[in-house]
Formats: C-alpha cells, structure tokens, sequence
C-alpha cells in the first residue's frame, strides 16, 4: 500500500513540476518573444468605441486610444463630431509628448482659487504648456480655455509642438492657396504655412481651409495621428512591421482555469523572428493585445497567418497595438519571360493566359517548386509554364513545370529585355542593363511607344526611364514595342538630414534636422523624419559603398542626402550619400563636361562627383551621361581641399539646352479658311523655335478636324468655345479675315500639319512680344476657377541660352487656354498633380499648357 501511494504522490508531483514549467512553445535561441500586457482586455474595453464604427477617422481613433492619448466617454462613447475644447487639445498635445504624468504632478500644487476660465484637471497641463513654448503666459491668462478650440489654434499649437519652424517671406506659398487665407490670424501665419507645406493640412474641396471654425474630437485625433511616430520614443513605445506565419496554441492551468495560450510567429521586415504571446482563459489579467484589421477592432485571435502587421510595443516589449495591412494574394497562371533589375530589385516578367504581361519583385525568400520539386529562380527557363503566387506586391511562391519550355521559339513580341535609358539619338537608344552592362537597340518604324496603357511618342522616352524592350526577332535588336514603366520609376523627394539611428537589417531610417529640396533650395521641413530602408537601398559615404550594418554602427549623427521613393504607399530611402566637411551649393550653367573622368565646369567652377553622387533629371535617378553641356543644375557638395575641386553629393539638372515641346507652335494672322484648312499670313508668320520666336517669310496652312478645341478670346462676354464647324463656316462671311492689315492674329498648336488647338486674339493686335515659354510641375488644379497650382517653374531665357528659376510664378489662369495631354485637347479635370507642363504663357495667362 505505501509503495502504491509512494507511486500515487511521485505521479502527482511529476504532473505539477510540468505543468509549472511548460514552456508555451519551443522556439530558435534568437527569437525575441513579446507578450501583450496584463492590463490588454481593459485597453480593449477602454478603446472599442461603438460610436465609431462607421467614421472617417476610426483607424486613427482605435490606434491613438490604444496608445492612451485619447480617452472616451465612458459607455464606450467617443463623441467624434463633438467639437473639443481647447484646453482638451492643449492635454492632447501634451500627452502625446509624453508628458502627461509632469502636468498632473504640476497640477497637484496649482491654486485655482477664483480661477473659472479653465477645468481644475486642465491647470497642470496649461502651466506645462506655457514651460514648453506651446503657449504664452499671457494666452493663458486671457484665454477662456472651456471654449472650442479653432481650426487656426489646433493647427498653430501642434505645429509648435512637432518643432515645425515658421515660414516667412517669399517661402511663404501655400497658405495663399486657400481662398479664405486672409482670414488667418497673423501671428498663426508663418507656422499654418509650415504645417501646409509637411502635408498636415489642406483647403477643403473648395479650397477653403475656414480658420475660425471650431473642429472636432475626430479631426483633431486624426491630425495627431499624422505625427505621432514623432513621439513614440517619448513615451517608451517603437513600431516594427513584419508578417505573421505559423499561429499555435497550447492549453494549461493556471489559477485553476483552462488558459489557452496562442503564439504567433512573426518574420520581421529585417528577417528578424519575433514570437507574439497572448492568453485567453483568466479573464482581465490575460495578457492580450489590440488588433486592428478591415476596420474592426479586436484581440489577438483577428490575426490569421499571412497578415503583413505594423506592431507597436513599450519598454517592456509588451504588444499594445497591432495593424494589420491590406493581403492582397492571387494566383496567376502563366509563363515564365525574363528577370530584370529595377531600383537595386530583382523582377519577374510573366505572361498571363490571358496575354497580359505582370512584373514584379522576387527574392532570396521566393519559395520555387517545378514538378513539385524544389528548385531555384536561376532554374526557371524562359516560355516555361507556371503558377505565380502573389502577394502584396511580390512573387512569393513559383509553382512550374517541364512542360512548355520550347528552345528558339519565339512568338511576336516574346522575347523581352528590361533596363534603364541611358540615352536616346533618333531611333536609336542605349539601355543599362541588369548586370550594368549596356545594349544599343533600334526602333522598328511600326514601333510602339505604350506608357500607363496608352500610345505615346518617342519623345515622351526621358533619360533614366525604366523600360522594357519587346522584339520579334530572337536575335535582333530591332525593337518592337517599347514599354514605359510608371510612377514607381520616379524619384519623391531629396532631403538634407541627420542620420539620428538606423536598423542594421533594414526597417526604419530615421532624421533629424530634415530639410528637403525645392526647386535649387533647401527648405525646413521638420524636426524628425521616417522613412523605409532595405537591402536594396544604395549607401555611400564620400562615394564609397558601406552596408546597412556599417550604417547603423558607425555613422550616426552624420551629415547625408537622401533620395526617396515611393515604395506601395510609403517613403523608402533609395539612396544615400554621407558626407563630411562644409556644404556648397551652386547653380548655374555647365560649359563643359568630362564623362570619362567624372568632372564637369560650372560657373568656372571644377566639380567632381561619384558613384554615390545622387544625379536627377526629372524626377528620375539618371547617371552622368544623361548631364551635357548647357545644362541649367543645381549642385550641393563639399570642396577636397587637397585636390581643389568641389565634389557634387547633389546633382538636379533643373533645365537643358534646347529642351522643348515636341509640337509646333506657330503664330500668324489668318489669311485663308478653308473647308479643312487654314493659311497664316502669306508675308510672314512666327515660329516657336528652340522656345524662341522665329519669323518666317512664307505661308503655312495647318488641317482642323473635328478634334481641333478652338477658342475665340475676343468676344465681349470672355472666352468662348468655337465649334469646328463654325471656325470653317467663317471662310463665307470672312469674319476672322475681313482686311490684310486687320486679320485675327492666332496662336496655332500642331502635330505636324494637323492643328490640335487654335487660340484666336484681337484684329490689329500684334503678339509675340511678351509671351514666355516655363516648364513647370503642377501642383493642384482649381476647375471652378478654372486656374492651376504651379511649382518648380523655369522660365527659358533667350539671351542666356538656358532656363532661369521663376519663384514667384505660382499660378497660371487656364480660362483661355488650349490644354493637351496624350497629344489630344483635354479638360481642366484630365490633368493630374505630378504632371509636367510645357506652357506658353503671357504674364500669368496660360495660352497652350502642354503635358510632356
């Protein structure tokens, strides 16, 4: 009986001593595990806001009261319409600062004796406010902070609390683009302008921005959610993205109750492994976190495997928050075309069953199987037959067979070469390579010119485009078709920063002291920046390669240029250029250029760059043989004493030579008007050429078809639209030509022969005398004003042979305006902000505003 007892107690203490120390799952030695906090349900109950559901900013809501920025109601009521006060917004700001614990304490000691203009609880945070800059002791004073707080006060007060620096003189641009500007309190100005020029703010559909109106709990938490990485680290909390994998669940007792404990692998977006735990059985004390996927709220269990995840963990490396992104995945069944470096990335073409062509990233992690055995991407043959699993935005699983790979055959149009346009003469151009070789490549005559979908011409082929190359030849290089690849080719911005920290394996860059180009000038944008960073990215210093570990060890604190882009809705670093010594910057016309020594003179100036020299020519990273002499640039640098030469980090080319439209603009007085024609003067007319004016001693007659737009801006009642037929009907009544020396003179836009668009002027009245040629980027339209949002204007100078900065041109009126885009008249509304314009303008009056 003892021994059976004996067995009986060592069953018993063997089932304790496991069960105390269970080990909820087994996991490398170099996975970091993160738990969510004890006090996760509560969060939850505290943040699932049921008055939220169906608004604008509930994302932004859910995240900020996870964070504890935010608070509610209480009945789990948020009130977003409700207007806040501002001694609501003062707290806000100051809690996102971290710095909520310092004004309770300081609220503790205040006396509000025979104080009514502010709440007992918002004392502390007014005296904290006035401490930190945020307001002054006399606002605090005279201010009734129980009243709503105004758009122009929430817009001031957090552009002081980001550190935003206030913009003044000719830098002060945006805030004139509202039309309620002068509304604006003054002394509000210069920081409202910094906050439009990060993107904070914006003018209504009406471009209105309503400076006295009182704003509500949801915009105001939405304006904070915009810069709220900022602060993170005042609070203790970081951000990592990665995706979930493999999700498993174990159960033990605890407290006497079922615990089910979840743990869910996570490939961070540095390929590091992460382990997330959370438990479900003990009620309010499980360690649970936030979830935020397809805009509901939830706990851990939202969370499936293949969800690609931001997370937001404190100190303790406890999980409070967790969004979860778009998965887009689909399965596309096709054939294998070709590999291509784009942007530092491996592509795969494929064609699709349905003969459309898709190309898009792939990786040391692409999973790659033919006839279901395991195989590598330099395994896949060209024409090979296979499933391609793609998911948010990459290739992530291959699935091919032996079947369909046919050795030289070679259908129209199958035979495919990706690169970058090094440089164009005629119908011949040169591509860069992905191995950085280069090829010469002829266009066939019947070639095609496609960008986004859409027939171009050649000239629309720019120096630094990513293309792909089709042919119908398997050894010719005569090309076929030719592909323009779209925006992701395109450079966002180039900052001036310093490097404060950066993860070794990739992840997140972050800069301080972040000032951004615009147009041949470095403006203050903000304290502290965020960007992507990968593998991909190219890193120099002084032109020498370093790696993402060399980065983040060793050169903190330093001075760098960045060039982004945009990478799936976020700003990625694609190259960097760390710098040491005093910066130079210059702008100015080349006069000579030495390719193969890496030098070029600019305003007597020798000046040098290298490999890691960020090179642009719009909008695109281009290398130096896209530079030539003439060239109108901008370059920032440092000078090598012992050599003394200045070495270029920055090279804009802001304006070549000779750049111009590839239409004909013609200007002339009508002679004739035929049934489907028109002559201009048969004693001379003008001709824009090289952007310049040209008198020719002949005649011309220019085709109108019923595509020609013709506008007419000599009738009393403004600018009117003049039917084709009508302009044609005038050769009877001789209305546009009724004497040699009072014929209309016209502004004529054509391709070739063939008139696009006719802008008629005043009889008698001689143009040409103070039209300018700018090319700009548009910036925004306003249709009902029927006026565009330029920026980055240059004006072309006749006497200087080159293009000159215009930084006060902000604004062209378009009412009498011929626009073409597609080589085609369109509407106000077809342009988009991005585009570059060639324009004809006379003073701030668009005459032909042009797409290129």
């Amino acid at each position: 009986m003892d021994k059976i007892r004996r067995l009986a107690l060592f069953i018993f203490l063997t089932m304790i001593i496991t069960v105390s120390s269970f080990k909820p799952i087994a996991r490398a030695a170099d996975s970091v595990v993160m738990t969510g906090p004890r006090y996760g349900r509560n969060l939850y109950s505290n943040s699932n806001f049921t008055d939220i559901k169906n608004h604008w900013a509930k994302g932004d809501i859910y995240r900020m009261a996870a964070l504890s920025v935010v608070r509610g109601y209480g009945n789990n009521q948020f009130k977003p319409e409700q207007v806040m006060s501002a001694q609501e917004v003062i707290s806000l700001l100051l809690r996102q600062k971290g710095l909520e614990g310092e004004a309770q304490r300081i609220g503790s000691q205040q006396n509000l004796e025979g104080q009514t203009a502010v709440d007992a609880w918002a004392a502390g945070y007014l005296e904290l406010a006035v401490r930190e800059g945020l307001i002054t002791e006399e606002e605090r004073s005279n201010r009734d902070w129980k009243s709503s707080a105004a758009m122009q006060d929430v817009v001031f007060w957090l552009a002081k609390s980001i550190g935003l620096n206030p913009v003044y003189g000719s830098e002060q641009q945006s805030v004139f683009n509202f039309r309620d500007w002068t509304s604006i309190n003054s002394q509000y100005l210069p920081y409202i302008e910094a906050a439009a020029q990060r993107g904070l703010v914006a003018g209504d559909q009406n471009n209105y921005f309503h400076p006295t109106r009182s704003v509500k709990r949801g915009e105001i938490v939405s304006l904070l959610a915009r810069v709220d990485e900022q602060f993170l680290a005042n609070r203790n909390l970081q951000t990592g993205r990665g995706t979930v994998g493999e999700i498993s669940s174990v159960n033990r007792i605890e407290q006497g109750k079922n615990l089910v404990v979840t743990t869910y692998s996570v490939v961070g977006s540095d390929g590091s492994s992460l382990q997330f735990v959370a438990e479900s059985g003990l009620g309010n004390q499980d360690r649970q976190f936030l979830v935020y996927k397809n805009g509901n709220l939830g706990l851990s269990s939202l969370l499936s495997s293949g969800d690609v995840i931001e997370y937001i963990i404190n100190e303790n490396k406890e999980i409070l928050y967790v969004s979860v992104g778009k998965s887009d995945t689909q399965r596309i069944t096709g054939k294998v075309e070709s590999f291509s470096q784009q942007n530092n990335s491996q592509y795969l073409t494929f064609l699709s069953e349905e003969g459309k062509l898709f190309s898009y990233p792939v990786n040391y992690n692409t999973e790659v199987t033919i006839n279901g055995r395991a195989a590598k991407l330099a395994d896949l043959k060209y024409g090979q037959d296979a499933v391609f699993v793609v998911k948010n935005g990459e290739v992530v699983q291959i699935q091919a067979s032996l079947e369909g790979v046919s050795e030289g055959y070679l259908t129209p149009g199958r035979r495919v070469i990706s690169g970058k346009v090094r440089s164009i003469w005629g119908d011949r151009i040169t591509i860069i390579l992905p191995d950085n070789t280069t090829g010469e490549f002829i266009l066939a005559s019947n070639a095609q010119i496609i960008k986004d979908g859409r027939q171009e011409r050649l000239s629309s082929l720019k120096q630094g485009d990513q293309v792909r190359l089709y042919f119908n030849e398997i050894n010719s290089n005569k090309v076929s078709k030719l592909e323009i690849a779209g925006q992701g080719t395109l450079i966002q911005n180039i900052y001036k920063a310093d490097i404060l920290s950066s993860d070794r394996f990739g992840g997140k860059l972050t800069l301080g002291n972040v000032q951004k180009y615009n147009h041949a000038r470095w403006l203050d944008l903000v304290p502290q920046l965020f960007l992507e960073i990968d593998k991909t990215t190219q890193i120099y210093c002084n032109n020498v390669p370093i790696t993402l570990e060399q980065l983040a060890d060793n050169y903190r604190d330093s001075k760098a240029y960045i060039a982004t882009a945009d990478y799936f809705g976020r700003e990625k670093a694609v190259k960097i250029q760390i710098f040491d010594g005093y910066e130079q910057n210059r702008y100015g016309k080349v006069s000579s250029h030495d390719w193969l020594n890496n030098r070029f003179v600019l305003d007597n100036a020798v000046i040098v760059y290298g490999e890691g020299t960020i090179m642009v020519k719009d909008g695109r990273l281009i290398d130096n043989y896209a530079l030539s002499e003439g060239d109108g640039i901008f370059t920032a640098g440092t000078q090598e004493y012992y050599r003394g030469d200045n070495r270029a980090n920055v090279i804009v080319i802001e304006g070549s030579t000779g750049e111009s439209t590839r239409f004909n603009i013609y200007l002339g007085r009508i002679d004739w008007v035929r049934d489907n024609w028109y002559q201009l003067d048969d004693y001379y007319y003008y001709y824009l050429d090289n952007n310049e004016w040209k008198e020719v001693r002949d005649d011309i007659i220019l085709s109108v078809n019923s595509d020609t737009k013709i506008l007419d801006t000599t009738q009393s009642g403004g600018t009117q639209i003049i039917p084709v037929s009508q302009f044609l009907e005038s050769r009877f009544n001789e209305k546009y030509t009724t004497d040699d020396s009072w014929s209309y003179w016209v502004y004529s836009l054509a391709d070739g022969r063939n008139a696009l668009g006719i802008v008629i002027t005043k009889p008698g009245y001689r143009p040409g005398r103070t039209e300018r040629v700018s090319l700009a980027r548009l910036k925004g339209i306003n249709a009902a004003d029927s006026y565009l949002e330029i920026e980055e204007v240059k004006d072309w100078n006749s006497f200087a042979d080159s293009w000159n900065i215009n930084s006060d041109l902000n604004e062209i009126t378009v009412d009498s305006a011929v626009l073409i885009k597609g080589g085609r008249p369109v509407t106000i509304t077809d342009l988009r902000a991005g585009d570059q314009l060639y324009i004809l303008r006379d003073g701030a009056k668009g005459i032909f505003v042009i797409v290129e």
